[in-house]
């Protein structure tokens, strides 16, 4: 079976291709989601002191200084004691960020960007059913908890086949929209 780059690679490469002037610029590659031991200790390398990315084809690849890996994860559960160990770790407790933070940023995501993907300017319709639905969304002063905030509240008391968290559920709403 011959060796495809996946979407870090692919990122990792284009750096150090250098034709753009990314050596001149810091870049961060974040992963998003649950830390899978199988691809976790294939990063070990990358996250010690050697800063290599040894492929499954045996080329080697360096990490750059001004490239930064950042893994954003809900829980460490399957994370090994060796990412675990070579990781600088940032935790918030989830009372740390409340609901109506999360649905305000939610809010002013929806609003820095076509939701179409159409374009790179918001369709004033857009604008104007963000605006219809803000109440929805964003506690006001005559009603402290909104919509949103009761729906998360409901839908984190219900089964579900995978763990819920109010970020998931945000980003599904988010696609939904």
């Amino acid at each position: 079976m011959e060796w495809t780059d996946g979407l870090f690679t692919s990122l990792l490469r284009k750096i150090l291709a250098n034709q753009k002037g990314e050596a001149d610029k810091r870049h961060f590659i974040v992963f998003d989601g649950d830390v899978d031991p199988e691809w976790a200790e294939n990063l070990n390398s990358v996250l010690d002191d050697n800063k290599l990315l040894t492929l499954p084809s045996g080329e080697r690849l360096a990490i750059p200084a001004n490239l930064r890996i950042l893994l954003e994860v809900d829980s460490l559960a399957h994370a090994t004691p060796a990412t675990v160990s070579r990781c600088g770790m940032v935790w918030f407790s989830e009372d740390t960020i409340t609901t109506e933070m999360c649905a305000q940023h939610f809010f002013r995501s929806l609003l820095k960007q076509d939701i179409s993907g159409m374009s790179n300017d918001i369709p004033p319709a857009q604008i104007s059913f963000l605006n219809t639905i803000k109440t929805f969304l964003i506690p006001t002063e005559e009603e402290s908890s909104p919509l949103l905030t009761d729906a998360l509240d409901f839908a984190l008391h219900q089964k579900h086949i995978m763990q819920p968290t109010r970020e998931r559920l945000l980003t599904s709403l988010k696609a939904l929209v």
